[in-house]
């Protein structure tokens, strides 16, 4: 009798971390989804990165778009027009940083990236704002005190 309980409790033990493997699948958690974002989008308006050029900008933007992959994944659910407005200010944020230096002044360029930074930044905050009141025992910064 013992031999079958102890064959039967390491038989759903086997069972449930198998399961657990199953269901835990290569997105994270809207969490950690969200606190890696949030660091990329640190990089990305950092002085260091804002004054290293295009490259340094655009490597920056491509960390932040990776990052934003798997908010999309982890948080449309929960924050479906959140996401969509950031999802817009980062197609917007590539978008500009691919057409700087394309026709007109460097001013000009340099003025659409900063803008279309500007509204990654907003969208983001209104995000963090919603997530951090739904999400309680997540520790998000504002990107707007990213690079302070």
């Amino acid at each position: 009798m013992r031999t079958t309980f102890t064959a039967i409790t390491f038989a759903v033990l086997l069972g449930a971390s198998v399961l657990a493997g199953c269901s835990s699948d290569s997105t994270p958690s809207t969490c950690q989804a969200l606190q890696d974002f949030s660091a990329s989008l640190q990089t990305l308006v950092s002085p260091d990165t804002l004054t290293g050029g295009k490259s340094a900008v655009k490597s920056a933007f491509d960390d932040a778009e990776s990052s934003f992959n798997d908010v999309k994944k982890s948080a449309s659910d929960q924050f479906g027009s959140d996401v969509d407005s950031l999802d817009k200010a980062v197609s917007d944020l590539g978008d500009a940083i691919s057409n700087a230096g394309q026709g007109g002044s460097v001013g000009d360029s340099v003025s659409a990236v900063t803008d279309a930074i500007n509204q990654v930044v907003s969208a983001y905050d209104t995000l963090q704002k919603d997530a951090s009141s739904e999400l309680s025992d997540c520790n998000l910064s504002p990107a707007s005190t990213a690079a302070s």
